[in-house]
């Protein structure tokens, strides 16, 4: 005998609404969704965390170009 595949239930009942809406969502898609968002979030904080000392290198290149400019 199989045993029945495990799986979370989502119930939305809008505000002032009389019906509702029953989802049944397998364990398994739940946890890849929370794997797949929390590697999105780990992957943009490195993308930022490698990024933003290139922004702050390229916001000095017009002083520095000015800089040259007036000692030559």
């Amino acid at each position: 005998m199989r045993r029945p595949a495990r799986a979370v239930t989502l119930i939305v009942q809008p505000d002032g609404a009389a019906r509702s809406q029953t989802y049944r969502l397998p364990l398994w898609a739940l946890r890849a969704g929370v794997g797949f968002v929390a590697t999105a979030i780990l992957g943009s904080v490195v993308v930022a965390a490698l990024y933003v000392p290139l922004l702050r290198s390229a916001a000095r290149v017009p002083l520095l170009e000015r800089k040259v400019a007036h000692l030559q």
